[in-house]
């Protein structure tokens, strides 16, 4: 059975050689059908050959692909007035119809169409926009060159469904947490004509755009980390289908790990669930049974062959499983098979001696959840610990560990502050005494000056 979506690698920017490629293309190894051998060799399974304003080595490299495990999208990179757009289409037949609609100069370097004109003809055949990288000088912001009405139609238009950046420095370009008021602008412009929710970005893609061969896979700073595209088939309904919902379909792999963590299967010998076997989807699995069937069973056994603590009454009872074993992936995509037999401890049958023994998961049995609801109207704390189980706010507890301790120091130097503030009318008083009395010396001490000098003078005198 399908285990459902999964992410596969994709390359949505890619130039070809020859006649009927890229004008600015000269690597002569780049054709439509190496293109789709190297995108294979290294393990990308959606690709686009999206030419400067032509469309036949696309063409070569769809039916090349037809029966390998490769989708090749129908693609074109238009140069229009206002920089560079990405369009992508169901089948060929849409994407040549949509190129009879431009008009392209005789070196194919440019054509006459704006950018809006192209999301409107490509709509027309069931096609799709999205902006070419956006940071460089052949983007659209570069190109038009200022914020107003032309930036402002481009942004509402239905047909926009995505940005390409060059850069993972670029992410965040024309989302809310954008240092840019304009393109912040934009974006809140886009929600407001379309309808949008408040927190709705446009996906980002990163590609290739590579016109060497050798380049196809890598982004600018030449690693190879793209997008991945969460997809249930390799077809273009499913491509598109992702690019809708791209909140939890679209990646840049610059943002996640190669890998993410997951138990692959589980299976069991005796009790209850004996001579059961269960492949666990990456993405999503559903337990569903009678009551007494063993779900409860199913996932306490889970827990405990990765040493995962429970004070759960089914371990190690009656309808328990003699032995349970499974297997885990990590990050690294490094495979760890563990076992656990009936009142036993769990075993990493791997590396029993260097092997990890417990893999941190959050789990919550039906009675941990009955028992945090059946007490928190009495305890709300229950449920906040419940709650607080869920998130990563260890750093925040150390924060507000250091806070507490500067506020308490500094309401002990407020109180000593206080005190001094209470007590300045009267330093400011006896201040002005003592100012009082030093200016009524001053004038004591300047008439026994002025007799000094004069008692002296008459002594000169006489002598």
């Amino acid at each position: 059975m399908s285990r459902q979506s999964k992410f596969v690698r994709a390359d949505l920017h890619i130039h070809s050689y020859g006649e009927f490629g890229s004008y600015d293309v000269i690597d002569t190894t780049n054709t439509p059908n190496a293109i789709v051998d190297k995108a294979i060799e290294k393990g990308i399974s959606i690709i686009s050959i999206t030419d400067h304003n032509e469309v036949n080595n696309c063409y070569e490299a769809i039916k090349y692909a037809a029966d390998k495990d490769i989708l090749v999208i129908p693609g074109i990179e238009v140069t229009t007035t206002q920089g560079h757009l990405l369009l992508y289409f169901e089948d060929f037949a849409n994407l040549r119809n949509f190129h009879s609609t431009l008009n392209v100069s005789i070196d194919k370097e440019t054509t006459t169409q704006g950018i809006i004109e192209c999301l409107d003809n490509a709509q027309r055949f069931g096609g799709f926009g999205v902006l070419a990288h956006i940071e460089l000088d052949s983007g659209f912001e570069k190109m038009i060159g200022r914020f107003g009405p032309q930036i402002e139609n481009i942004f509402k238009h239905p047909n926009l469904l995505g940005l390409e950046i060059s850069s993972k420095s670029s992410v965040s370009r024309f989302t809310s947490d954008d240092d840019s008021a304009d393109r912040k602008a934009l974006i809140n412009l886009r929600r407001q004509e379309l309808d949008l929710e408040q927190d709705y970005e446009l996906p980002k893609f990163m590609s290739s755009d590579s016109h060497t061969l050798e380049k196809l896979g890598k982004n600018a700073e030449g690693e190879h980390r793209l997008t991945r595209i969460k997809v249930d088939k390799l077809d273009f309904s499913a491509f598109k289908i992702a690019v809708i919902n791209h909140e939890s379909r679209i990646r840049l792999e610059d943002m996640i790990p190669d890998n993410r963590p997951i138990i692959e299967y589980v299976e069991f010998e005796g009790g209850i669930l004996d001579d059961l076997k269960i492949e666990l989807s990456p993405n999503l699995t559903c337990i569903i049974g009678s009551r007494g069937a063993g779900k409860s069973t199913m996932i306490e056994s889970i827990k405990s062959c990765i040493g995962i603590s429970s004070a759960a009454r089914v371990i190690d009872s009656d309808v328990w499983p003699q032995t349970i074993k499974l297997k885990y992936s990590d990050e690294a995509n490094n495979i760890t098979e563990f076992q656990r037999d009936k009142n036993s401890t769990n075993q990493n049958l791997t590396d029993s001696v260097n092997g990890i023994t417990k893999v941190d998961i959050e789990s919550y049995g039906q009675g941990e959840t009955a028992e945090t609801i059946q007490h928190s109207d009495t305890n709300p704390n229950v449920l906040i610990t419940f709650l607080d189980e869920f998130l990563l706010i260890d750093h925040l507890k150390n924060a507000e560990s250091e806070l507490i301790n500067e506020i308490r120091a500094n309401q002990s130097e407020l109180k000593h502050r206080r005190l001094e503030l209470i007590s300045l009318p009267d330093t400011i008083k006896a201040l002005t005494n003592e100012q009082k009395k030093l200016e009524s010396l001053k004038k004591e001490k300047a008439g026994e000056l002025v007799e000094y000098q004069n008692a002296l003078l008459r002594e000169r005198q006489i002598r």
